[in-house]
């Protein structure tokens, strides 16, 4: 999982990283045949490790001079919302809805 989250954290420095990217990673470390369930916690378990790092997390923003609008918001907090989105969602690539990341 390391790896992964070495590449993601890469991905959100050079740019945006959006959601879809995290989900696939998180699809890809879960198994082929992982549960949705499955794949959402190894989701929010890379979600945590980037937070971790300093990555922020946010809405993709409308403005020209940022990328996301950050969640003020604890490392705990950010898990719980993103958890919250995930479950009101029932295809993955809805997901972009819910935020993106920078370093």
């Amino acid at each position: 999982m390391e790896e992964e989250i070495d590449y993601l954290y890469e991905y959100a420095k050079i740019g945006l990283l959006y959601f879809v990217p995290l989900w696939d990673s998180a699809e890809s470390l879960a198994g082929k045949s992982a549960p949705l369930v499955r794949v959402r916690e190894v989701t929010l378990e890379l979600i945590g490790a980037l937070t971790d790092r300093g990555v922020r997390v946010g809405p993709l923003s409308h403005r020209e001079d940022r990328l996301i609008e950050p969640w003020n918001l604890s490392r705990e907090e950010i898990l719980l919302r993103v958890a919250e989105e995930l479950e009101q969602r029932s295809d993955p690539l809805d997901c972009i809805e819910i935020c993106g990341f920078t370093a």
